[in-house]
C-alpha cells in the first residue's frame, strides 16, 4: 500500500458518542479514510463496498454481536482477509485471548484514549506511528459539550431501567437492557472525560453479571447495585469527575 494513500477504516459501533469520537480523531490524521455505520449487518454490507483496510468492530451489540460479524466477514471472500480490531470495555485476558483466537488482529479497550487511537491504528496497520495530529479543536470541544449535555439524560434512562429491575428482578429481558445502558456508559464516560463516571459504571457492570452468572438477582447484589447507582448520579454531578 502507498504510503501516501489514505488508509480506509470501517468503525461498527451502535454508539454513536463513540462513532463521531473516532472519526474526527482518525480524520484529523489525515492518513485516514473513515466510514462508520451502528450494526454488524450494515457492516457486512458497507464493507463490501467500501473495502476498508481496517475494520473497528465493537464486540457488544444488539442482534449481531461483534464476534458474529465477524464470522460472518471471514466466510465472505471480498471480505475474509481484511483485518479486524475488537473496541471492547471488557478487557479481561482471557476475553483478549478468546478473541484473538477468533481471528481479531488486536483488541482496543474501551474507553479509549482519543489522543493515542490514530498511533495504535497506524501501528497495527503499518507497523509504525507517524507524527501526532490533534483533532480538530472546534469539533472536538462541540462533541464533548454535547456528551456533557446528554449525560443526565443517560443516567435517567439507566435509573428507569433500574426501577423495572426493582419490580421485576426475574425478568431476564430487563436486566440486559439496563447492563446494555451500563457498558455503553462504562466504555464512553472516561473518553469524554468523565473518568469516575466511567469507573463507577464498570462496577455496575460487573455486579450485574456476577448476579446473573449466579442465577438471580439477590436482595445483597440489589443493595450494592442501588447503592453504586446512586454514587453514579453524585459522579455526574460532581465537577471533579472530569
Amino acid at each position: 500500500m502507498s504510503s501516501d494513500k489514505p488508509s480506509r477504516i470501517l468503525v461498527v459501533d451502535d454508539e454513536p458518542d463513540i462513532l463521531w469520537v473516532v472519526r474526527i480523531t482518525l480524520r484529523a490524521r489525515g492518513s485516514f479514510e473513515v466510514e462508520m455505520c451502528t450494526s454488524g449487518r450494515e457492516a457486512l454490507d458497507l464493507a463490501r463496498s467500501f473495502i476498508p483496510d481496517l475494520i473497528l468492530l465493537d464486540v457488544m451489540m444488539p442482534e449481531m454481536d461483534g464476534p458474529t460479524t465477524l464470522q460472518a466477514l471471514q466466510r465472505d471472500p471480498q471480505t475474509a482477509n481484511i483485518p479486524v480490531v475488537f473496541m471492547t470495555a471488557k478487557v479481561m485476558p482471557q476475553e483478549t485471548a478468546r478473541y484473538l483466537a477468533l481471528g481479531a488482529a488486536a483488541v482496543i479497550a474501551k474507553p479509549f484514549d482519543q489522543r493515542m487511537l490514530a498511533g495504535e491504528i497506524e501501528e497495527i496497520l503499518h507497523g509504525r506511528r507517524s507524527t501526532t495530529h490533534a483533532a480538530p479543536e472546534a469539533e472536538t470541544a462541540a462533541l464533548f459539550e454535547a456528551y456533557t449535555a446528554a449525560l443526565p439524560g443517560k443516567i435517567g434512562d439507566i435509573q428507569q431501567r433500574w426501577q423495572r429491575v426493582e419490580a421485576e428482578p426475574g425478568d431476564a429481558e430487563a436486566v440486559q437492557a439496563l447492563e446494555h445502558l451500563i457498558h455503553r456508559l462504562a466504555g464512553t464516560a472516561e473518553t469524554y472525560g468523565y473518568a469516575s463516571v466511567s469507573q463507577i459504571a464498570g462496577q455496575i457492570e460487573q455486579a450485574i453479571a456476577s448476579a446473573v452468572a449466579g442465577g438471580e438477582l439477590t436482595q445483597t447484589a440489589r443493595e450494592q447495585i442501588r447503592s453504586l447507582i446512586v454514587a453514579l448520579e453524585a459522579a455526574v454531578r460532581a465537577p471533579e469527575s472530569r
